[in-house]
């Protein structure tokens, strides 16, 4: 039961938004098409992005990771660490899929890891991105790439190889990590 609906329809809204950009980037990154019809030169983007390879769809992703970020700082202010309690374990699922984006801001991803009670999973999610972010390998084996060669999903680096499924179960993670494979690489094969 949600005790915050309130905040339970705010951390839902900024989720929404945030997938909505993330799926509808990833159908794009193929073809490096822009997204949305969005003049990055007028704003003077237009170089930085082309550094680092950014689509217009990235450098929204981005931008809306900021706002975010300072919006989830201002909830957290107001109301404290979410949790299930308060947002329910919908809510805690959404916040932690916003968590997960922050990866410009360690120290709140490490906080909420730390004082959100967060379902094992997304928690696993969170912990494996701050890792890569340090340039650690990652724990849970959440983190994956398309190899675009050949089309299949790639595992990031994990610390642990041959204990890794057991670490995922621990976690509440019931599929295997060559299960897990599978899954991204048919993912990543239909999203081209």
């Amino acid at each position: 039961m949600v005790s915050n609906k309130w905040l339970f329809n705010k951390i839902k809204e900024m989720a929404d938004i945030d997938q909505g950009l993330q799926f509808s980037g990833a159908k794009n990154q193929s073809t490096q098409e822009s997204l949305f019809q969005i003049d990055v030169e007028r704003f003077g983007f237009k170089d930085t992005f082309n550094k680092i390879n950014f689509t217009t769809a990235n450098a929204l992703v981005y931008i809306i990771n900021e706002v975010h970020n300072s919006k989830i700082k201002r909830l957290i202010e107001r109301f404290g660490y979410p949790t299930q309690k308060m947002i329910g374990e919908e809510g805690m699922h959404l916040f932690g899929v916003l968590i997960q984006q922050q990866l410009d801001d360690p120290d709140l991803q490490k906080n909420c890891t730390e004082q959100c009670d967060f379902p094992g999973e997304i928690k696993a999610h969170i912990i494996d991105k701050m890792l890569l972010t340090q340039g650690k390998k990652q724990m849970y084996g959440t983190q994956y790439y398309k190899d675009t060669k050949s089309g299949e999903a790639r595992s990031f680096p994990i610390e642990s190889p041959t204990d890794v499924d057991d670490l995922r179960k621990e976690m509440g993670i019931f599929i295997t990590i060559h299960d897990e494979k599978s899954r991204m690489t048919e993912r990543y094969r239909k999203n081209v």
